[in-house]
């Protein structure tokens, strides 16, 4: 993925109850996040981020930071999102 520099940034964090549904979700997106990327970036994303949250002994939380153009490709980026997220 090319860097782009971003204007706001959504942020999600996500609990697991145990670490092998972690470990789903992050090979999900090792795998498929150069595409989601590649759909999206017309429709203002700029950068996906993950990372594990290592706030506590045996968190089970990641986090995904979507950083986008501006503000106002907020609201069409998140309609699409939310509807290419369901894939």
């Amino acid at each position: 993925m090319e860097e782009k520099k971003s204007q706001l940034s959504s942020f999600n964090v996500f609990s697991f109850k145990t670490e092998a549904e972690m470990i789903v979700w992050i090979k999900f997106w090792e795998k498929h996040a150069d595409d989601y990327f590649k759909r999206f970036s017309p429709f203002g994303l700029v950068k996906i981020t993950f990372n594990q949250v290592w706030n506590k002994k045996m968190s089970l939380k990641l986090l995904r930071i979507l950083n986008t153009k501006a503000p106002k490709h907020l609201k069409k980026f998140k309609k699409k999102w939310k509807h290419g997220e369901r894939r």
